[in-house]
């Protein structure tokens, strides 16, 4: 252990001798660090939340995961209103964007929370027919506190991008969440 002012580094070493974990508490934040023969590959970061009296964590790390449908009559632009055509809805594919953020970042959630949707930013670049399998892909690419940032890809059963964009949530307890919202 290493101790400067308000720093203090634990070293802790893995099952094999190329894995080692640091721990850093600094000003009541503790970030793990994961390093593999000198790389940084994984990033946690827990931090105090006074509010709720509970420690939150705030994850940094390029975690990733999919989400795959085949285009039928029921999630074209036709049934859901959003068109004429029978063809991949843009609200649909926007949906399976975020069911791939919701299982990517799923792992990180503690009991009672879960993530919200605030912003999203996504172009829909060609379209798909009945039949086409799409698979939503999400990434990790950013932790700020309690907001995510994901960049979400969209292809076809060809390989072909179908969409794109970047996708924000937010972590929240649910209780509290809820609670707010059924208080208006």
């Amino acid at each position: 252990m290493c101790r400067y002012a308000d720093i203090s580094i634990f070293c802790i070493s893995g099952c094999c001798s190329s894995v080692h974990q640091t721990i850093i508490l600094y000003h009541n934040c503790f970030i793990l660090y994961i390093i593999k023969k000198y790389d940084i590959i994984m990033r946690y970061k827990w931090i105090f939340r006074n509010e709720w009296g509970t420690i939150m964590k705030d994850f940094t790390a390029k975690l990733s995961a999919s989400a795959v449908t085949t285009v039928d009559s029921s999630n074209t632009a036709k049934a859901v209103k959003s068109g004429a055509l029978d063809v991949f809805a843009t609200p649909m594919m926007l949906a399976l964007m975020e069911e791939a953020t919701c299982l990517a970042c799923a792992p990180l959630l503690d009991d009672g929370e879960t993530t919200v949707g605030t912003n999203v930013s996504v172009s829909h670049n060609k379209a798909s027919g009945i039949g086409t399998q799409i698979t939503a892909t999400a990434i990790l690419e950013n932790a700020d506190g309690r907001k995510l940032t994901f960049s979400v890809l969209a292809k076809d059963n060809n390989d072909d991008i179908i969409g794109k964009g970047t996708i924000e949530r937010f972590v929240v307890l649910e209780d509290k969440f809820m609670k707010k919202v059924n208080s208006k």
